[in-house]
């Protein structure tokens, strides 16, 4: 009987890369800008890595008296720690990363998305 009372709870975000617009980092064109793409180069040519978040609640309650309730819980953000670029889907993943084809940090994320979270709490319910 005393498993009636656990409950859990999971959310899981996957989401395919976002893309990633690739620039000179000098100007080519000579129009006093130096965000100029390589040649060749199409926008949005490069794709980011794959986004994997697992999320999890497990609660139990432990009901006392007639109409009281305490709850306790456990919640944990990105339960597996896996590592997310913080790419958005208004920009793709070109602010989280350095996408200077002349930088020798290429591609290195220069953003991350939250690491695990865990929150431990309780409630009174009356």
């Amino acid at each position: 009987n005393w498993m009636d009372n656990f409950h859990i709870a999971t959310m899981t975000y996957m989401h395919s890369g976002s893309p990633i617009n690739v620039y000179a980092g000098k100007d080519l064109n000579g129009d006093g800008q130096l965000n100029d793409r390589p040649l060749f180069t199409g926008r949005n040519s490069l794709v980011g890595p794959n986004l994997y978040e697992e999320d999890m609640r497990i609660s139990y309650d432990i009901p006392f008296r007639e109409r009281y309730h305490l709850s306790l819980y456990s919640e944990a953000e990105n339960l597996d720690n896996h590592p997310n670029w913080n790419c958005r889907a208004s920009s793709g993943c070109t602010s989280a990363v350095n996408n200077n084809v002349t930088s020798s940090a290429f591609l290195k994320p220069t953003s991350d998305r939250n690491p695990r979270g865990l929150n431990f709490g309780s409630k009174i319910t009356f």
